[in-house]
């Protein structure tokens, strides 16, 4: 997979290589992705007390915020869900002139609407509804790793006797110290079915990733599939490895590579 991507995109690349038998965690929203279907969701009067729900943060758009709703949608697909909002809901969230976005943050105790921040329609300010969703989503499904951690982590993903208790090791190496809120989501999605870490970009070389920020998809070939030369001694394990998944951030990827990990880490 090659050249910029986005968010759902993403989502799909893993979902091929998530364990279908488990279930996906509660976050990740965001439907219609691929079939041709809006991003965004209706909300009215009558809708907004079933619809507006869950633990996704929500960015309702009202007036003229509203025309660039699919754009918005698409740019934190899988990570906040975002709705063209009645006009009519737009006091009771606290939107003035009835023009402006409303953001609920993450958490189901979160989306009263006396908890809603409103924002307003400029380009400048629906920029700001989407980053204080983003943040407010949380990293505890994303394990930070150090030089001291990230072999435990890796057999703890790998399990017993390399019975692999989720299919792929999903590893962020980056510079910063804050997981990225689609890298969040995305552990929120999978969890139970792929492992996510972050780490320093210092450890990049050990993964051969030349430059940060990526992402290394690692998950185990039959040994059927793995080219002869390639093979490791019996007992052994062998990685097909896809990425960088990310050259700059988490919604783009550069290409793809083969790896083969000759030995189970300790």
């Amino acid at each position: 997979m090659a050249g910029a991507t986005k968010p759902a995109e993403i989502s799909a690349f893993l979902d091929a290589h998530a364990a279908p038998a488990a279930a996906a965690a509660g976050g990740g929203g965001g439907g219609g992705a691929g079939d041709g279907s809006s991003l965004s969701e209706e909300v009215t009067a009558d809708n907004v007390a079933d619809k507006v729900g869950g633990s996704d943060p929500w960015l309702l758009l009202f007036g003229d915020a509203a025309k660039g709703a699919e754009a918005v949608a698409e740019a934190v697909y899988g990570q906040v869900k975002v709705g063209v909002a009645d006009a009519s809901l737009a006091a009771t969230y606290g939107v003035k002139g009835g023009s402006g976005v409303a953001m609920l943050k993450y958490g189901t105790s979160e989306k009263a609407a006396k908890n809603a921040k409103a924002f307003g329609s400029s380009e400048e300010a629906v920029g700001d509804a989407k980053k204080a969703a983003l943040e407010s989503i949380p990293d505890d499904y994303v394990e930070k790793l150090s030089q001291q951690t990230v072999d435990m982590w890796m057999q703890g993903v790998i399990g017993p006797q390399g019975t692999f208790e989720r299919s792929a090791m999903c590893l962020l190496f980056s510079e910063k110290a804050e997981v990225p809120p689609m890298f969040r989501s995305l552990g929120m999605r999978f969890e139970g079915k792929l492992g996510f870490a972050m780490l320093p970009a210092a450890l990049g070389a050990r993964f051969n990733v030349q430059k940060t920020p990526a992402v290394l998809l690692m998950f185990p070939v039959p040994p059927d599939q793995v080219p002869e030369a390639e093979r490791p001694p019996d007992g052994q394990r062998s990685d097909r490895t896809h990425g960088p998944i990310a050259s700059r951030d988490t919604s783009h990827m550069a290409g793809t590579s083969h790896a083969s990990q000759r030995s189970a880490p300790s």
